[in-house]
């Protein structure tokens, strides 16, 4: 469903110098490689995961594979094709959710906003109200709760009610960025269960990245651990803790960075 092949991005930057006025003159840059190398592949039916530090090269990885950027090197085919060509196909059959990017309109009831988003796909309102009353009682949303206005909305409902956005047309393929950040424990879990429950149903592919080693562990049975744009580890969760019996996966990831430097 998803396949990865040796992709890598590098980026031009500027660089401040002392002179402010002759920085903007003679303007310097530098390249900096934010994915180097990296291959992968989602299965049917499965969410990988894909844990590193703050700027290790997640999102740009989410970026690249979803189609938003396009990568220097290297293949990406999401369903037999190539996401950055942005086909109908392939626009019907995938979701991308950036943890903190939000695509609720603030003004409009969660349920108004859903409805929106299924009439753009061309479902009908029957099932767009049904599929929404589904996955709002798996997220434990309540129907007050799809009636408010976003804006009076916790952050939790918010997030949950980015999923339904995201989720009312059924995607086969789902890119999720951080989806749990900032969430309390309750919510954590529905959105675990919601998550595993689709999956199962619809024998979609997720590629997911999260700092909460929790998300992988209850998700994912194989992750891709970055860091500094490269990966020091690409398979199952239970051969990595099996590296070393006894200790929490949070102890071997972190161990793992301090080795690759």
């Amino acid at each position: 469903m998803i396949n990865v092949e040796s992709i890598s991005k590098t980026y031009k930057t500027y660089i401040k110098g002392d002179n402010i006025l002759s920085s903007l003159i003679y303007r310097k840059y530098k390249q900096v490689r934010a994915v180097k190398d990296i291959s992968f592949s989602v299965n049917e039916g499965e969410i990988l995961g894909m844990v590193g530090l703050n700027g290790a090269g997640k999102t740009s990885v989410i970026k690249l594979v979803s189609g938003i950027m396009k990568p220097d090197s290297g293949k990406v085919n999401i369903l037999e094709e190539n996401p950055f060509n942005k086909s109908k196909n392939y626009r019907n059959n995938v979701a991308l959710i950036m943890g903190q990017n939000n695509q609720l309109n603030s003004d409009l009831s969660l349920l108004d906003n859903v409805l929106f988003i299924a009439a753009i796909y061309g479902i009908s309102k029957a099932d767009s109200i049904l599929r929404a009353k589904i996955m709002s009682e798996k997220l434990m949303l309540s129907e007050d709760d799809m009636l408010k206005q976003v804006r009076i909305m916790s952050l939790g409902q918010k997030m949950k009610g980015e999923l339904i956005l995201s989720f009312i047309h059924l995607p086969q393929i789902v890119f999720l960025d951080e989806p749990t950040l900032g969430l309390d424990f309750m919510a954590q879990s529905a959105v675990r269960s919601f998550l595993l429950d689709y999956v199962k149903e619809q024998r979609a592919s997720i590629l997911l990245t999260s700092h909460y080693i929790k998300d992988i562990e209850e998700l994912c049975e194989r992750i891709v651990i970055l860091n500094k744009g490269e990966s020091i580890y690409y398979g199952t969760v239970s051969d990595l803790k099996r590296k070393a019996s006894a200790v929490e996966l949070d102890t071997i990831v972190e161990n793992m960075y301090r080795e690759s430097g």
